[in-house]
């Protein structure tokens, strides 16, 4: 495999669990989250590589509640993401 760009699709399930020590509670809810992303690949020899990548979703909480006691979490419609993945390649 080159190193080098890459661009593609991201799909998110986030499981969340807020706590409030103030307010004496705590939420779980879900989260999906759909968008585009890139990245570039850097191959350090044959088969290991890192591949920092960013991306920008579409977020939709799809289950559970976002308020502790009448409080709401306000979660962001969109948003940006960004990981580090590190791998190793398979020959074929």
């Amino acid at each position: 495999m080159k190193s080098g760009p890459a661009l593609g699709g991201v799909f998110l399930n986030q499981n969340w669990r807020l706590r409030s020590a103030p307010l004496n509670g705590e939420t779980t809810f879900r989260e999906l989250s759909t968008g585009v992303t890139g990245g570039y690949y850097v191959h350090i020899g044959p088969s290991f590589y890192i591949y920092p990548t960013a991306a920008y979703t579409y977020n939709n909480v799809y289950s559970g509640e976002t308020s502790i006691k009448g409080i709401i979490y306000k979660t962001d419609r969109f948003s940006p993401n960004a990981s580090v993945h590190v791998g190793w390649a398979w020959g074929l």
